[in-house]
C-alpha cells in the first residue's frame, strides 16, 4: 500500500461522520468536521485513535525499518486511548459538579415557592450541563399537561435526573416538602463527588508510577547512548534487536493498559 493510499484512509477515518453521534445530531450543519471537532472539543474516538497511529506509522515507516514504524503507531494508539480515558473522567467529574451545582440551583428556586414549571425553565438558564438542558425541557413539557416526574425521565437518561424524578414523584405521593427533598438529594451527590476526589487523587499515585516504568527503557536506551553502547543501531538493523523491540513495545503497552483498566475499575 502506498503512501498516498494510507493518508486518505487516515483522512476518511477522521472526516466520516457519526450520525448516532448526540452532538452531531444536535449540530446538524457541522457534520462534517470531524478532523476541526477533533481539535476543539479534543475528541479522540476509535477511528481517530487508528488514524492517528496509521499515519506515525507511514511517517516513520519512511525513515526507519518497518518493526521500528509497528512500535510507533502502536505507542501512539496507546497515547490516544490513555488521552481519551484521561478527557472522559476529567469530563464526567466536572458534569457531576455541575449537576450538583443545579441540583443545588434547583432547591433555593423551589424555596422560593415558584410554581414547578417555571423553577425548572428557570433552573436551565443557570448553567449548560445536561441536566439543565433536560430540566428547561421538562419545564416545558408540564406547561402542557405532562406529569413532572414523567417529564424530567423522558428529558433526561442520567442517574441525577431519574434520582430527582423519583424525589419529585415520592413528594406528589406523601406529601414531602420538594425543596427540602431536593436539598437532600443534591448533598449526597456532593458527598459522592468529594468521595470520588478523593479516589482520585489517591490513585493518582499508581497511574503515575505506571507511566514512569512505561517510559524507564526510553532512559536506558539515552543511556546506553552515552556510554558508546549503541542500543538504537541494535534494536533498529538487528533481528534480535527487532525481536526485542517489538516483545518491549507489546508489553509495555499492555502494562500500561492493565494499570489503568484496575485503576479506572477502582474508581468505580
Amino acid at each position: 500500500m502506498s503512501a498516498a493510499s494510507v493518508l486518505a484512509i487516515a483522512g476518511a477515518l477522521l472526516v466520516w461522520p457519526e450520525p448516532d453521534s448526540t452532538w452531531a445530531s444536535s449540530h446538524p450543519h457541522r457534520r462534517g468536521g470531524r478532523a476541526i471537532d477533533v481539535v476543539r472539543r479534543w475528541r479522540l474516538g476509535i477511528r481517530e485513535r487508528s488514524a492517528i497511529a496509521m499515519s506515525a506509522t507511514l511517517l516513520v515507516a519512511l525513515v526507519a525499518p518497518v518493526h521500528a514504524a509497528l512500535c510507533v503507531g502502536g505507542v501512539a494508539l496507546v497515547l490516544g486511548t490513555l488521552l481519551e480515558r484521561t478527557r472522559r473522567r476529567r469530563r464526567s467529574a466536572r458534569e457531576h459538579a455541575a449537576d450538583c451545582d443545579t441540583l443545588l440551583a434547583l432547591a433555593a428556586e423551589l424555596r422560593a415557592g415558584h410554581d414547578l414549571a417555571a423553577v425548572l425553565r428557570a433552573t436551565a438558564q443557570t448553567g449548560s450541563s445536561e441536566l439543565c438542558r433536560a430540566l428547561g425541557r421538562a419545564g416545558h413539557a408540564i406547561t402542557i399537561g405532562e406529569h413532572p416526574a414523567d417529564a424530567i425521565e423522558r428529558a433526561t437518561a442520567s442517574a441525577l435526573g431519574r434520582q430527582l424524578a423519583g424525589v419529585i414523584r415520592l413528594s406528589a405521593t406523601h406529601g414531602i416538602a420538594l425543596a427540602e427533598a431536593v436539598d437532600v438529594l443534591a448533598g449526597d451527590a456532593s458527598d459522592a463527588l468529594r468521595q470520588h476526589r478523593d479516589l482520585a487523587g489517591l490513585l493518582a499515585g499508581p497511574r503515575a508510577t505506571a507511566t514512569l516504568l512505561a517510559v524507564l527503557p526510553v532512559f536506558g536506551i539515552v543511556m546506553g547512548e552515552t556510554i558508546g553502547a549503541h542500543p538504537i543501531q541494535t534494536l533498529l538493523y538487528t533481528g534480535a534487536g527487532a525481536l526485542v523491540m517489538l516483545v518491549g513495545v507489546a508489553l509495555a503497552a499492555a502494562g500500561v493498559l492493565w494499570t489503568q483498566a484496575l485503576v479506572a475499575k477502582a474508581e468505580s
